[in-house]
This record gives structure tokens, sequence and C-alpha cells, in this order.
């Protein structure tokens, strides 16, 4: 397997009666199925505590793990780590900040619970749905969602969209052995369509950067446009684009 990406997310405001200040998030590097929980400490215990109980015990996932370099993920983390047969693998030294996959989770996870908090002080009790949608959400260039790649199906979904009502009865009919049998043969399906799409996106993304191509954005007057807040932006909870404002005239690249 891919390795995983492991980061704390915070710290958050702090509110009365509310203990939670940090997220922990997990995310698999294949699939880009999430998993996420508000905690009260960023520390070693908390991190190990997660993966034991979120991750390892339930899924018996084996491979490497990939952080930053920061305190939480100190010699102890590491030493657990290795215990359990799993490579520990940091960033770049200069990086400093979660980087690639895990950073793109932890962007995706902050916009959804921007979006879903209806009362700030109550972020923590919609950090399992956040997660929920983000893994739900079907990614364009796989296509398919990260629960799917990471299932085989998605948990909360209809089953009439994947599995006709005539197909169900003839899959209930089936042995157990049989079953477990059909499922995983799907599931690899999924998983080799997967891969192949997304070496087919790396290859272009990789020879768009070797041409130097990139895409241009062109506006015209009468057109909604979303501003990015720069200050709001890195501040928890808040929202990070402006708008939307009427685009009245051009004028050069930074013309509104």
């Amino acid at each position: 397997m891919e390795p995983l990406g492991i980061n704390f997310i915070g710290p958050f405001p702090k509110f009365d009666g509310v203990k939670e200040c940090w997220i922990l998030i997990a995310v698999d590097y294949f699939s880009r199925y999430t998993w996420a929980q508000a905690a009260e400490k960023n520390d070693f215990g908390t991190a190990m505590e997660f993966l034991d109980k979120q991750i390892f015990e339930k899924f018996v996932l084996s491979g490497g793990l990939y952080m930053d370099p920061g305190p939480h993920f100190g010699e102890k983390t590491r030493r657990s780590a290795e215990e359990r047969e799993i490579i520990w693998c940091y960033s770049l030294v200069a990086a400093k900040r979660a980087v690639g996959m895990i950073e793109k989770a932890v962007d995706i996870l902050q916009r959804i619970l921007k979006k879903i908090t209806l009362e700030p002080r109550k972020w923590s009790n919609y950090v399992a749905k956040a997660t929920l949608e983000m893994n739900r959400r079907k990614i364009a260039h796989l296509s398919h969602s990260p629960a799917q790649t990471f299932f085989g199906f998605i948990p909360t979904g209809s089953l009439g969209v994947g599995f006709s009502g005539e197909r169900r009865t003839g899959l209930a009919a089936m042995p157990k052995a049989d079953l477990s049998k059909v499922f995983l043969e799907e599931r690899s399906k999924i998983q080799d369509k997967v891969l192949e799409r997304s070496n087919l996106a790396k290859d272009r993304t990789a020879e768009k950067y070797d041409l130097r191509i990139r895409r241009p954005e062109n506006f015209n007057p009468g057109d909604l446009v979303m501003l990015f807040d720069h200050r709001q932006s890195g501040k928890k909870l808040l929202p990070t684009w402006r708008g939307p404002f009427v685009i009245n005239r051009l004028r050069g690249y930074m013309g509104k």
C-alpha cells in the first residue's frame, strides 16, 4: 500500500465548555480515504491511540507513515510505529508543515468544516460529518470516491445505485465464501481502474509542467467572481473567500 499521511490541525479557537482544540487527521495516499477526530492535545499519546483504535485495529494496514517533523511525532511515536513493522518517514527537513496529500486533505476538511458548522463553538461535533462528506465526494480524475476506492462501495450510499434489486437477490442466495470472492474481485477492479487513472493524471501533469503549459483565466465584464481573503484564510472556522463581486471592467492582470 501507499503510505498514510498524518497531521494535527489547530489550535482552534477556545470556547467555554469545549475541551478539544485540535483535529488529528490521517489519509491513505492511494484511495484518499480520510480518518479524523477532534482531540484535546497534540501529543504522542493522542497520535498513537488514534492510529491504533481508528486504523490499525480495524483495517490492519501496514506500510509507511508520512508526517512533518513536529514535536508530537517524535522518537516515541517512531519507535511505537516500528514495533508494528511500519516504515517511519519524515517530510523534507525544510518542510516545517504538512506537505503533499495530507496538506490537501487538511485544506478540504477545513473548507467543509467551515461550510457545515452552524455554531463555531460546536465545531468538534461536526468533524465526523465533515470527514464523511470528504470520503463520499467523487474525485473527478479518478471517477470514484475515496470510500468507494477503499471499501469497494459507498457505505452510506443507496444500494439501488450500484446494486439493482435483481442483483442483490442473486448475491443474497450465494454462499458466504463466494460472496466474499465476488466482493473482493469487484473492489480489485475499482482499485485497478483508480490506479490507472491516477497514473495517467500524474503523467499529464508532469508533461504540462515540463512544457510550461498554464491554463489561462479569462474574465469578462459582468462575470461574478469570488475574491480570496488572505487575512482570513489561515484562521480556523472563518470564510476563506469574499463575494460574489461583479466585474465592471478589466485593467491588466490585477484589474477589477
